[in-house]
């Protein structure tokens, strides 16, 4: 699965791409750091699946976030968007939502597609400006899955196919 991605340097030591680490549970993960910056994942093709659903795995570093830090994964068919996870860092508060998310190490999010969708592309949206290149959210283990819809022929030919076995079964035990 391919991707593409924008960004704007804003912090130290500045990155949007992948990265190879030894905390993911694979390598490399996708990573921003330092960075306003988008990612958008190719777009799956829906029409052979029933029941898609996405998974990934998701760090956010554990530092101090300020407000206007933000990250936001979510899924699109190009008109509607459904947010997997949608966080401002706010220091305000003493319950910063980014700042919570550091405390853990990676951590599943997944959501189910529309039914209705026809294809679906995974977005990771975010914003940090660490000077010390602390702030930076990873993804890793992006996986689609579903239930496969066989062709309309196919489950023919796959009857067919079981009546003939069933037939010469029957001939041979007679």
């Amino acid at each position: 699965m391919g991707f593409s991605t924008t960004s704007t340097n804003q912090g130290a030591s500045p990155l949007a791409g992948t990265v190879a680490t030894v905390e993911a549970p694979t390598t490399p993960v996708l990573m921003h750091r330092g960075v306003n910056a988008t990612t958008t994942f190719d777009a799956i093709q829906l029409g052979a699946w029933d029941l898609a659903r996405v998974s990934m795995m998701v760090r956010v570093g554990k530092t101090g976030y300020e407000d206007g830090d933000f990250l936001r994964v979510y899924i699109t068919d190009g008109t509607s968007n459904i947010d997997l996870l949608n966080e401002l860092g706010n220091t305000a508060s003493t319950s910063d939502p980014l700042e919570l998310l550091g405390d853990r190490a990676y951590f599943r999010v997944e959501g189910l597609v529309p039914e209705n969708w026809a294809s679906v592309r995974l977005v990771m949206s975010s914003s940090s400006n660490s000077t010390a290149g602390a702030e930076f959210y990873a993804i890793d283990s992006v996986e689609f899955t579903g239930v496969a819809v066989p062709e309309p022929g196919t489950i023919v030919l796959g009857l067919g196919v079981a009546f003939l076995l069933m037939r010469k079964r029957r001939a041979r035990n007679d």
